[in-house]
């Protein structure tokens, strides 16, 4: 993904100073997250400010979390900054800012940056939605009638940690640096990375045990060449510990977190 999503909110939060502590308008048991993805698309969410700044310039807003959902195919993406502030202060900064115009639709006001053209709305409190095009659609699907994804079950994990990432049918594999175009994403049920500020493990869930233990096989093959490549030694009595099966996932566990990987993933293929 292209870094700064949205190049043009540290100016205009500066004006934000007086933002204060807001209650998240989804309340903690359903989370944004919850209400956004497909199968095939990206969904991401991160409290890490440095994750953050590669999809937005947020300045010194004071937000909790980033999330949105990425179609590698189309490149379209769409989401939502949580966090303390107010949307009177949100509105003002983007008005007075020269660099967003107001768009006036039926039902919706939004803004619209006029050199990328990114669209903002600001529904409520404590949040602001974003999206490339299509922003009336998303806060009808995500704020005013917002439904819950069936699979409420990976989203969850993707916020217990900074940083989470998952593709759900994924229709092209990710890139998360290492050689994996062998592998059918018609075998996938999900693939998701999970993330610590120095740690992250990846969790590729097929949908039987045998492409789970054929992946394996894959994966670790994968997995040796790129330390070789990089000059590292291999382990060998190690490797069972860092890519492993049980049953029909393949983990690979304990890596270095370089946080670039987030925008190889969240990249439209």
């Amino acid at each position: 993904m292209r870094k700064a999503l949205l190049p043009a909110l540290a100016v205009v939060l500066c004006l934000l100073l007086a933002s204060c502590a807001t209650p998240n308008p989804y309340g903690e048991e359903n989370p944004y997250v919850y209400v956004i993805g497909q199968k095939g698309s990206y969904v991401f969410s991160t409290t890490d400010s440095e994750v953050a700044s590669n999809f937005a310039d947020l300045g010194p807003l004071q937000y909790r979390r980033v999330t949105g959902c990425l179609d590698p195919v189309t490149g379209r993406m769409y989401g939502a900054i949580e966090g303390d502030f107010r949307k009177g202060y949100v509105n003002t900064g983007l008005s007075v800012s020269g660099q967003f115009d107001k768009i006036r639709g039926k039902g919706l006001t939004y803004w619209k940056h006029r050199e990328s053209g990114i669209e903002l709305a600001v529904p409520a409190n404590g949040i602001i939605l974003f999206a490339t095009d299509g922003i009336a659609g998303v806060v009808e699907s995500t704020f005013t009638n917002p439904v819950l994804n069936e699979r409420t079950d990976l989203a969850s994990r993707i916020i217990s940690v900074d940083t989470g990432v998952y593709v759900e049918k994924p229709v092209v594999m990710p890139d998360v640096g290492l050689d994996l175009d062998g592998a059918a994403t018609e075998r996938f049920d999900y693939i998701m990375l999970l993330a610590d500020t120095s740690k992250y493990d990846l969790d590729f869930g097929l949908t039987t045990e045998n492409y789970a233990s054929s992946f394996l096989t894959l994966l670790r093959a994968a997995y040796v060449a790129a330390l070789k490549e990089a000059g590292e030694k291999v382990n060998v009595s190690a490797l069972k510990d860092i890519v492993f099966s049980s049953g029909k996932n393949v983990y690979l566990k304990e890596q270095v977190f370089d946080k670039k990987i987030i925008s190889s993933i969240m990249t439209e293929n």
